[in-house]
């Protein structure tokens, strides 16, 4: 009798584990069988959607591909990490698109947000230099921030490095004006932009090469937004009347395209446009891609990107409704 009594609970818990048998297999079968959901987009570009400012386009460099994330918050100046699936990110943005926190997003998701630093609201732009600097954090980046350039590990949001400090300077007599941070694929020099006379009549912007093993710097150039490309040979960068290359000594300067760059509420015509492009070499060091107001008038989607051929000066049109582009590694 006992036995009997019992046999109902027998057969409901083999029923229990056929249950979860069976579900355990399904969801086996489910993770492991089923495609992947993509997540970030397998394309070749990623840039911020200028009309929206809280989405991220994705397209491939023949412009083909395009689509857009929508990371539901602002964000600005996106910018792939070496392992082609984390994306930096300013965020958070307050009063122009390249001034935010820095935050890292894996996989389309936030891992974290760097909020601890003083006067966050006003950390510029910044680039990852992979710990090239020696004894600097693996995933160490460089960024601008209150004419300072820092050396940050991302890892715990942490100053390693003060690398460049002209803080005094930000608001004493003419004004200066320190921005940018472009680390040589060595890893031996920093290019950065210094701009004198900012609250006069006759502003100049210098292109400084810092050598990071002694702190001797040297100008090697007149523009804004240097980058060195991929073999170090060469730098881009921008003048008021367009898009240049020089070789990585400051010589062979040569202009590639004609643009003008100048900001029109400037009264001396010697200011770069307040979002001005910054421009990105693709990895094989034979194209810029970088955004362009296509009619000078900062309305929504006046702004578009464009890849440069480095040798013919061709300038395709890659994608609309675009700011900062960043080619993936």
């Amino acid at each position: 009798m006992t036995a009997l009594n019992s046999l109902p609970k027998v057969i409901g818990f083999v029923f229990l584990i056929l249950v979860i048998c069976i579900s355990t297999s399904w969801l086996v079968y489910y993770v492991v069988l089923s495609p992947p959901i993509p997540l970030y987009p397998d394309t070749d570009i990623v840039f911020l959607v200028e009309s929206s400012r809280t989405e991220l386009g994705f397209v491939n460099q023949d412009g083909s591909d395009k689509s857009i994330l929508d990371f539901k918050t602002k964000v600005s100046k996106p910018f792939w990490d070496k392992d082609g699936k984390t994306l930096y990110l300013l965020e958070n943005i307050y009063q122009a698109v390249g001034f935010g926190r820095i935050s890292v997003w894996k996989e389309s998701q936030r891992k974290y947000s760097c909020s601890n630093w003083e006067n966050e609201s006003n950390i510029a732009t910044f680039d990852n230099i992979a710990g090239f600097i020696p004894n600097s954090p693996a995933n160490a980046i460089i960024t601008s921030h209150y004419n300072q350039i820092w050396l940050v590990d991302m890892q715990s949001c942490k100053k390693v490095k003060v690398i460049i400090d002209e803080y005094d300077n930000l608001n004493k007599g003419a004004g200066v004006s320190i921005s940018g941070g472009s680390l040589s694929p060595d890893g031996k020099f920093l290019l950065y932009t210094r701009e004198t006379n900012r609250n006069l009549q006759n502003a100049v912007h210098a292109i400084l090469k810092m050598d990071l093993s002694n702190g001797e710097t040297i100008a090697i150039g007149e523009g804004a937004n240097p980058r060195w490309s991929p073999d170090g040979s060469k730098i881009a960068y921008l003048q008021l009347d367009g898009i240049y290359v020089m070789s990585a000594d400051g010589t062979q300067a040569k202009r590639i395209v004609a643009h003008d760059m100048r900001n029109d509420a400037s009264s001396n015509g010697k200011e770069f446009d307040i979002v001005h492009p910054e421009p990105q070499w693709s990895p094989d060091g034979n194209w810029l891609i970088y955004h362009l107001w296509v009619f000078q008038s900062k309305d929504s989607s006046d702004a578009d990107i464009f890849k440069l051929n480095i040798a013919t000066g061709d300038e395709i049109k890659v994608a609309d409704d675009g700011l900062y582009p960043y080619w993936r590694k």
